[in-house]
């Protein structure tokens, strides 16, 4: 069995757990009595390895630069709270992921990608429910399911009223039924986790979800002109969240040693990382990807039938896209950030003013409040189990939730 997604601190289950197999001194299990109230903890302040230390007082999140595992302080800085390391090298939860699948073979046309996922989808004879928000990647794939569609197929379009600022000229196409949507359903801030029968009709709900990481991350946004410098540049972006910025004996020790991470972390990527875009891109791309993947069913009171909602971009195929074709994904300016997908809406609808001036957005805030302090769950399992906030774990295998491998590594790198 292996964790679908987690959150929190987990620091009280680490103790119990004990994946490093050191001795836990007895004080050690009255700190941090946060971790079984709200299901977050606290991450704390900077750890360094001494005999005396404690490190499972931070959670997992410190837990890992103890023993110079950065994979969380790479998450932040492309805006990721729960990394899921998909070169599989430093996850420390047993998390379920996609495999980076292998370049080579057929570089095909993006706009053949996406055609062929929508096909694919029609082929499971499911009524489709596409969360619209307006947004590129989720009106890319509302584009390629409209031109695959079966005459007898039904697509539910879920959209809200953000949707129709962020792509007016298309929502009222829909609205006016100039396109073979069978139903239009409406998205709110008081249904939009809690309707059930969303994930009980035999219907298959489909994200725009993973389009962001395949073509880098939105933290570029305000730094466009400077993607083509040297990646260490990143470090020094004032508004970059660089987990060791402070100025103090430990942040500066663990900013070394977390750069020397990056430097070997890079090594994984299919071509020679040497840019901002090249090192923020694979940053999404391997440790982003999956938590966008997830990131929806936490919010969800009964996370279960996690498995009827889909990421329309979580295929091999559009993952060797990406990585097959990084000259594509910008002209150099925010604007023709996602180009390909803009080419593919304006072939679909000849809306030339979305194509030339539609941005990369936070689309689901606008409808839904989100964040780390709204998410119900803590722990949900691949087989559907979960863990509400506030609720102990159940007596899991601790290598069911925990990543052996990784704390193997991480063991032999406990100093004498």
């Amino acid at each position: 069995m292996k964790v679908c997604a987690y959150a929190g601190g987990f620091y009280q289950n680490l103790l119990k757990w004990n994946p490093l197999d050191i001795p836990i001194k007895k004080e050690w299990r009255s700190l941090d009595p946060a971790e079984e109230g709200d299901g977050i903890g606290s991450i704390g302040e900077p750890l360094i390895y001494s005999p005396e230390i404690n490190p499972y007082i931070g959670g997992w999140r410190r837990l890992g630069e103890v023993y110079g595992n950065y994979i969380y302080a790479l998450a932040r800085l492309v805006s990721c709270p729960q990394p899921y390391d998909r070169t599989e090298q430093w996850n420390l939860f047993n998390v379920l992921v996609n495999p980076i699948p292998p370049v080579g073979g057929i570089n095909t046309k993006f706009e053949d990608v996406l055609l062929m996922r929508a096909e694919h989808l029609w082929k499971l004879n499911r009524p489709i429910r596409l969360w619209w928000s307006g947004g590129i990647d989720s009106t890319t794939a509302l584009c390629a399911l409209i031109s695959t569609k079966p005459v007898n197929s039904e697509l539910i379009v879920l959209m809200s009223e953000a949707t129709k600022d962020e792509n007016p000229s298309m929502s009222e196409s829909v609205l006016n039924n100039e396109y073979p949507v069978n139903k239009i359903e409406w998205c709110t801030a008081d249904n939009m986790w809690d309707e059930q029968s969303w994930w009980t009709d035999g219907s298959l709900n489909i994200t725009g979800e993973c389009g962001d990481p395949m073509y880098g991350t939105f933290v570029v946004e305000h730094h466009i002109e400077q993607i083509d410098e040297p990646w260490k540049e990143i470090f020094d972006w004032h508004d970059v969240d660089f987990f060791y910025s402070g100025n103090d004996d430990k942040n500066r020790y663990h900013r070394d040693k977390c750069i020397e991470f990056c430097e070997e972390f890079i090594k994984t990527a299919p071509f020679e990382i040497r840019t901002t875009f090249d090192f923020t891109w694979w940053l999404a791309f391997t440790i982003k990807w999956q938590w966008i993947d997830r990131r929806l069913y936490q919010y969800l009171p009964d996370p279960s039938n996690w498995k009827n909602m889909e990421s329309f971009y979580n295929t091999p195929e559009f993952q060797k896209w990406s990585m097959m074709n990084h000259d594509l994904k910008h002209k150099g300016t925010w604007k023709t950030y996602k180009w390909p997908s803009k080419e593919f809406i304006y072939k679909f609808n000849l809306d030339a003013t979305y194509r030339d001036n539609k941005t990369k957005e936070k689309s689901i805030p606008k409808t839904a409040p989100i964040g780390l302090h709204m998410i119900r769950t803590k722990l949900i399992m691949e087989n559907g189990e979960f863990t509400y906030n506030r609720k102990r774990i159940p007596d899991y295998d601790r290598w069911d939730v925990l990543c052996k491998p990784t704390f193997d590594k991480m063991k032999e790198k406990i100093h004498v």
